[in-house]
């Protein structure tokens, strides 16, 4: 466990290197930008906000809107997480295999 940290550490610029990269070339390719990353959970609160009208489920006393998106933050966060750290593996294939570096940074 500690020669992982230490890994982490030690590689810690090419961490940033590679994680600024990905989000330049994410955001620079979306007509929104970093504005998309907000603006997803807003829309997917205001969608279960206008079902929870139909359904019509109660909490008690508190904002559905907010206790929506306070579920949605960390929902997103993980779901994205997760599919871009997939993506980054197979587009950084011939970089896992030629180059050197700790393998922890894609577990």
């Amino acid at each position: 466990m500690l020669r992982i940290i230490k890994n982490l550490y030690d590689y810690r610029e090419l961490i940033a290197a590679l994680t600024y990269k990905n989000i330049v070339i994410r955001y620079k390719q979306a007509y929104l930008g970093i504005l998309w990353a907000v603006l997803k959970p807003v829309m997917l609160m205001l969608v279960f906000t206008i079902v929870k009208g139909f359904v019509g489920i109660e909490t008690g006393g508190l904002p559905y809107p907010l206790i929506t998106f306070a579920a949605l933050i960390p929902w997103v966060f993980f779901q994205e997480s997760v599919s871009e750290g997939v993506n980054s593996v197979t587009s950084n294939a011939a970089l896992i295999k030629k180059i050197y570096f700790p393998r922890e940074f894609f577990r």
